[in-house]
């Protein structure tokens, strides 16, 4: 599953710097938090999504049917689809 949070932010004009303010850090700190995409947790997208004012699944995107989780023991993707 891709977590996609600049484009979906972009779309909403949600500006960064009243974002990082919202957030208490850096406007450099939320675009490396930005940047690490996927290897963000949920809780640290429940804040992006509280302060932003949008639903939190608007930041993950899935091609089709195909979904991806990492395995937190060896880091390898697991890739399945649904039918």
């Amino acid at each position: 599953m891709k977590v996609n949070i600049k484009s979906t932010l972009r779309s909403n004009n949600v500006e960064m710097k009243k974002l990082a303010d919202r957030l208490g850090i850096t406007r450099q700190m939320l675009y490396y938090l930005i940047k690490r995409g996927d290897k963000n947790s949920i809780e640290l997208l429940m804040s992006i999504s509280e302060a932003s004012g949008i639903d939190v699944r608007s930041f993950f995107k899935t091609s089709s049917s195909e979904h991806r989780l990492t395995c937190p023991r060896c880091g390898k993707d697991i890739i399945f689809t649904v039918k």
